[in-house]
């Protein structure tokens, strides 16, 4: 199924695992040679991506968390959000980054989930509006 993924989104447990290797950068350039583009949760950690034969890093966003449930959810969200709305890679994994992280601050997967304006903020992305089609 990898070579017919355009994005994979897995934690880092899981994108170990489907490399087969507990170097997270090295699986994820094996899974990128499957197919997919990988866009690794690493949760406190940040995100890292594989493109271009290279790891792009997203620095992680300062929480201090309440609650994980949906983090990764958001993460996932904040990302396709990012790239459909025309931010590159890094720019698109740094939102990811900064939902994942801001949807902690309370209970639940949905009460604390970001705005666009607080993740694109959260993240040091220079223009934090919303790109309108």
């Amino acid at each position: 199924m990898l070579a017919a993924t355009d994005v994979l989104l897995p934690n880092a447990a899981e994108a170990r695992a489907l490399g087969g290797t507990a170097d997270l950068a090295e699986a994820a350039r094996r899974i990128a040679a499957r197919g997919p583009l990988p866009v690794v949760k690493r949760g406190p950690e940040g995100a890292l991506a594989w493109a271009d034969g290279a790891a792009v890093l997203a620095a992680p966003v300062p929480a201090d968390p309440l609650d994980t449930v949906g983090a990764g959810d958001s993460f996932d969200a904040g990302f396709l959000a990012g790239r459909l709305n025309g931010l590159d890679l890094p720019g698109s994994l740094a939102l990811a980054a900064a939902a994942g992280a801001l949807s902690t601050r309370a209970n639940g997967g949905t009460a604390a989930q970001p705005t666009w304006r607080e993740a694109a903020a959260a993240a040091g992305l220079a223009r934090n509006e919303r790109i309108v089609r």
